[in-house]
Formats: C-alpha cells, sequence, structure tokens
C-alpha cells in the first residue's frame, strides 16, 4: 500500500488527513479500474508486528473506514492473529519483521476461506 521506513519498522504509521484522501483516491482509482474489466477490488488486510504485539487489532480504523465507504470488501487477517495463542511466532524471531512461513501460511488460509466462502455466495 505504501513504502515502509525500516528505520520505524514494528512502530504504528500515523496517517494525516492528506495521507488518507490520497489513499481514498488510490482506492477509488483502482477500483474503478477493476470494474472496467469486469472484476471487484478486494483487499486484504494484514496487521502490524506493533498490533499484534499490542494485540490491537483495530488501529487503522481510517484505512478501513475507506474500505467500507467504497465498498470495498476487506480479508480481515487480524483475525487469524487474534486467535493465536502466541501471534508473534509468525513473524521471524518474534522480531518485528516479514511474516515467517507459518505466519504467510495462515494468511494464505484466511484468504482461501474467503476466497471459498465468495465462491460459495456466502460473501
Amino acid at each position: 500500500m505504501y513504502g515502509v521506513d525500516r528505520s520505524k519498522a514494528g512502530k504504528s504509521i500515523h496517517l494525516s488527513e492528506k495521507q488518507v484522501s490520497l489513499l481514498r483516491l488510490i482506492f477509488k482509482s483502482a477500483m474503478e479500474a477493476t470494474k472496467k474489466w469486469g472484476g471487484k477490488l478486494h483487499v486484504a488486510y494484514l496487521p502490524s508486528y506493533e498490533n499484534v504485539q499490542k494485540k490491537s487489532y483495530s488501529k487503522n480504523q481510517k484505512v478501513l473506514a475507506i474500505m467500507q465507504e467504497l465498498g470495498i470488501p476487506v480479508i480481515n487477517v487480524s483475525e487469524v492473529f487474534a486467535k493465536a495463542e502466541d501471534p508473534l511466532l509468525y513473524f521471524h524471531f518474534r522480531l518485528p519483521s516479514h511474516y515467517n512461513a507459518e505466519g504467510y501460511g495462515k494468511i494464505a488460509e484466511r484468504i482461501d476461506q474467503y476466497l471459498v466462502a465468495m465462491r460459495n455466495d456466502q460473501i
């Protein structure tokens, strides 16, 4: 969605109103472009290390509100982390970094569940 300053890895990203407006424009453009070829845009929402560490899975409400406003379905992967006994195990060495193989596997399972439900018209 946007670049990450590695010196701020694992730290919360606070969006200004200008950034929120820009994200709204980007997602609206992506949605319109997708509609032109007959597709429908869906967004997978992946929690940051900090959000997982603090078990605060609703930090990016501004971004999620944009999705709702535009009618873009969200695959909320945070649910997977919230249900895990130790969700930090899904990150390399439990440190602020990329997800590890197990983490990406859990994310893939959640997206697969979503797609199966969508195919069965449950979404």
